[in-house]
This record gives C-alpha cells, structure tokens and sequence, in this order.
C-alpha cells in the first residue's frame, strides 16, 4: 500500500520496514523517550523544541494514515489510532505549562514528615 501512495505521490517521503525493522525501531525509540522523560517532567528548557518537533512527526504520522486511509478507500493498518496520535500532537504544546520544575520529584529527607 505504501509502494502504490509512493507511485501516485512520489514527492512524500514514505518508507517500507520489515515488521522486524519496524518493531526494532519502536523499541528503540521508546527506550530514548523514555530516559528523556525526566528532562521533559524538570522543565528542561533544551527539550521544548525536541518536543515541537515529535509532536509535528507525530501529527503528520497521523495525518497520513487518515488521508492515506481515505484515498486507498479502505482501512490502513493504523488509522483507527491515529485520531489519538493526532489528539496528543495537538494537546501536547499547551500541557507544558501544566509541569514546573520539580514537581513530584523533591527529595524527602530522613526523619522528616
């Protein structure tokens, strides 16, 4: 299906993995989002425009198995996920005012109640 969206639009940049390929990069990718978590939850300023730039990935990811669900006509492996990816892209920006530096993460000293 990707071959056939790429003949018709051969300007989008749409790769072809292997589900091994595929489920390797997954992983991969939430393990590195995962260990930047702390960063994102202290406010890091240097993850703003890391987060800016996932989110827009993330929002054309979406976008595409959408439009890439209405032109083949059919249900592509996906769309049925990617109202929520869309959702969190779209959300993503206004939450980062909800997170101050800190939070949940201060230290308790021994002793101390």
């Amino acid at each position: 299906m990707v071959r056939a969206i790429r003949a018709r639009f051969p300007f989008l940049p749409l790769p072809t993995f292997t589900f091994r390929v595929w489920l390797t990069g997954l992983v991969l990718a939430v393990g590195v989002l995962a260990s930047l978590a702390p960063f994102a939850i202290r406010g890091a300023p240097w993850m703003r425009p890391i987060a800016y730039a996932f989110g827009i990935v993330m929002a054309g990811n979406g976008l595409l198995h959408l439009v890439g669900s209405v032109y083949m006509r059919k249900a592509m492996p996906g769309v049925y996920s990617a109202p929520l990816l869309l959702a969190a892209a779209i959300s993503a920006p206004p939450c980062r005012g909800h997170f101050s530096a800190g939070v949940g993460l201060t230290p308790v000293r021994a002793g101390a109640h």
